[in-house]
């Protein structure tokens, strides 16, 4: 079981549907894309998150590294963003 941190970013098709593009950093900072399977219990989530993957795979098919997940947990929701720099410093 692995927790990542996970990126989510709503984009738009060719026929102006939204859909949501996962994606997580290894340890070397590489970037690598982040699927859910259609059975997966409960659903992706819509905001960034920090999350431990309970059953999952790297799926080694496609040209650039994934990670596919069936079933994970939220550990962590996001953290409210800070806007303003008298919020960031003391």
């Amino acid at each position: 079981m692995y927790n990542i941190d996970l990126t989510v970013k709503t984009i738009k098709d060719e026929n102006g549907k939204n859909f949501n593009a996962y994606e997580t950093f290894d340890k070397n900072g590489n970037k690598i894309n982040v699927r859910f399977t259609q059975d997966v219990k409960p659903q992706p989530p819509k905001n960034n998150c920090t999350i431990k993957i309970i059953d999952g795979w790297r799926d080694m098919r496609k040209k650039y590294p994934t990670i596919r997940v069936k079933a994970f947990e939220i550990v962590e929701k996001e953290q409210t963003k800070k806007d303003t720099l008298s919020d960031l410093f003391d």
